[in-house]
């Protein structure tokens, strides 16, 4: 009971003050109609631009790394949308289009960093994640041509600050990839005159096709060493001792056992065959090597065109960006609504006069229930010269 008794006091009240509040209602539409007449209007100006897709320094496949894993193909429009704002936000740009249409005097400012903020608040940038376009945009008051002239300035200026940001980024990059295809060149000569000199020290050519002579050489001599034991053995049976013959054969035993041991260590500068006891040594080094020279190789041959490609971008002159819709003269005012200036100011008077009169009829409240309170409220308000009747 008590919820609708104090709602039938609130409705008794309203009813109490309609005129008043009719009053104020109509007065604050004439008022808030007349203030939007005369607010200034504002015009807008855009264009609609687009970033085609660059390719970076190292031009990696990332799909044949990645696999299957899905590639955000949209990041070309962010990273065009990003690099507009930190254009449009730097200070040269903003001083640029100060200096070039006298917006300091236009807007009325004293300091130039007033200026720039201004500036700022009226540029504007949207991403269509649709197509990938990039919306600009440009508010100007009073002017719609002047608003297209600004307009059209700054895609120019954005223009020949990102082809010197793309010129600056493409001579760093070509700068990067030169010092890398020299270290390459450089290591592969250093490995090249490595892998040369070892070969005329151990002269280790085709080690495979060596390694395979030297062990069947090797098999060879073995195989006539035991023939010749074997004989000598036989004829120590059947021949005196000191025979003539026993002496050849022992002395050939000898020296064809010294000439395997021989071998195990050394062979002739002339010689093809390998000491076996170093040809897991000379092994290790020359496929280390062939290794080696084959990775640089590698290396070479992917930084190859990278750099050429590197050059020849860094000498490319193109648009950084493609203009779709070139920047139009506003037809129509931007802002500001008139509708929405009626309906706020409209709304925000009555909420204002709803107030006072919640507080008004507050203190007749007070004053006929408790007059002491409303003497001490009267006191206490007469401090910050309000008085009340």
């Amino acid at each position: 009971m008590k919820q609708k008794r104090d709602f039938l006091d609130f409705l008794e009240t309203i009813l109490k003050y309609k005129k008043l509040l009719i009053y104020t209602f109509f007065s604050a539409v004439i008022l808030s109609l007349i203030i939007s007449f005369l607010l200034p209007l504002w015009y807008r100006s855009s264009a609609k631009v687009f970033f085609p897709e660059q390719s970076g320094g190292l031009n990696i496949d990332m799909s044949a790394v990645l696999g299957n894993v899905p590639i955000d193909l949209g990041m070309q429009g962010v990273l065009g949308n990003e690099r507009l704002n930190s254009i449009f936000g730097s200070r040269v740009f903003l001083d640029d289009v100060i200096d070039k249409f006298q917006l300091q005097e236009v807007y009325e400012q004293e300091y130039r960093f007033k200026t720039r903020e201004m500036l700022t608040d009226n540029i504007s940038t949207e991403m269509n994640y649709d197509d990938q376009s990039i919306t600009v945009s440009f508010d100007y008051k009073g002017d719609p041509q002047k608003a297209y002239e600004i307009c059209t300035f700054m895609l120019n200026k954005a223009n020949e600050m990102n082809i010197e940001i793309q010129s600056k980024e493409a001579r760093n990059n070509r700068s990067f990839i030169e010092a890398a295809y020299n270290k390459a060149q450089n290591r592969i000569k250093a490995l090249e005159d490595s892998l040369h000199q070892f070969q005329q020290k151990y002269n280790v050519f085709l080690l495979d096709e060596q390694i395979t002579a030297t062990v069947e050489a090797q098999a060879t001599q073995e195989a006539q060493l035991m023939e010749i034991r074997i004989q000598y053995d036989y004829l120590s049976r059947v021949l005196d001792k000191n025979s003539p013959k026993l002496r050849d054969l022992k002395i050939q035993i000898e020296v064809a056992e010294k000439e395997l041991n021989k071998r195990q260590f050394s062979t002739p500068d002339y010689s093809v065959l390998l000491p076996l006891k170093k040809v897991s040594l000379h092994a290790f080094t020359y496929y280390r090597l062939k290794r080696e020279l084959e990775i640089g190789a590698k290396v070479l041959e992917f930084l190859t065109p990278q750099y050429e490609q590197a050059k020849i971008k860094e000498n490319q002159s193109q648009p950084s960006f493609v203009i779709l819709d070139p920047p139009d003269v506003p037809e129509y005012k931007y802002k500001p609504k008139r509708a929405f200036v009626v309906i706020g100011a409209t709304g925000f008077i009555m909420l204002l006069m709803f107030i006072y009169i919640i507080i008004l009829e507050s203190i007749r409240t007070l004053k006929n229930n408790e007059p002491l309170r409303y003497e001490k409220l009267k006191s206490i308000l007469s401090h910050f010269k309000i008085h009340l009747s």
